[in-house]
């Protein structure tokens, strides 16, 4: 009995030094990283809505800002694009596949990932709520292979809905060369987006612990969140609309928004 104990109470110190070994190495991985901070881009004064601010104030190098939208309770970091126009807060980077998507709802209403150097990351649901109800937002999907042929696809009156809404996601008119991934979050072509016509037109948000109705077998397929659109419609060429979300990558992927009016 108390050899058993023993052993019990051995198995239960090992797993809480390699428990106590993790949380050192990550707080050395994150230390190691916040010398890649580009400081000299937070300010301290009235913060930006978002990137296109920081754009239109003169700032023009691509990187980390602070920014706090419009009803935020609170200021979060963005990676703002200041190339093709500037002024483009990127929610999504896809490299190499070295970051889990497929996370729990609450994982997606917060955002993951490594934004900081050059890693994979979502930004956060609620972040992409805040942002998009300050006013009209261009979508902007910038996608390369490995061989270096690049697809794009651009929709304009982007929008995503608070949580208590599923984070329902609202489209407007798709222009570009990869097809039109997100058909059922726009109304048809030729219909202006009124309040009428856009607020029935959207698509919730599906988790693996949170799905929406027949989004389950995208889910498992994808391993990953995302507003699933007809599972299975393809892209221009035959490349599928998986791109935007598979876990084994095989492209690189940027989703990136940006204030038009």
């Amino acid at each position: 009995m108390v050899s058993r104990l023993q052993a019990e109470i051995k198995d239960m110190v090992g797993v809480i030094n390699d428990q106590h070994n993790y949380i050192q190495a990550l707080h050395l991985s994150q230390a190691q990283k916040l010398p890649q901070i580009p400081q000299t881009h937070i300010q301290t004064g009235d913060q930006y809505k978002d990137c296109s601010e920081i754009f239109k104030d003169g700032n023009t190098a691509t990187g980390l800002y602070m920014v706090r939208p419009d009803q935020s309770p609170n200021s979060f970091m963005v990676f703002c694009d200041m190339s093709d126009g500037g002024g483009w807060t990127v929610f999504q980077r896809r490299r190499d596949g070295t970051e889990s998507f497929d996370r729990a709802w609450v994982e997606y209403k917060h955002g993951f990932g490594d934004s900081l150097s050059d890693g994979e990351f979502w930004l956060g649901n609620d972040p992409l709520h805040y942002l998009t109800s300050q006013g009209d937002y261009d979508l902007k999907i910038n996608m390369e292979d490995f061989d270096g042929n690049q697809r794009f696809a651009k929709y304009n009156n982007f929008k995503v809905d608070d949580e208590k809404d599923q984070y329902q996601l609202h489209l407007g008119e798709y222009t570009g060369n990869a097809g039109d991934a997100l058909p059922e979050a726009h109304p048809p072509a030729g219909t202006k987006p009124d309040g009428r016509d856009f607020g029935r037109n959207g698509i919730n948000f599906s988790t693996y612990d949170h799905p929406n109705t027949e989004d389950e077998k995208c889910i498992r397929h994808d391993q990953s969140g995302w507003w699933f659109s007809k599972y299975g419609r393809l892209i221009h060429r035959g490349a599928s609309v998986a791109f935007l979300r598979r876990q084994d990558i095989s492209t690189f992927i940027t989703l990136m928004i940006r204030f038009s009016h």
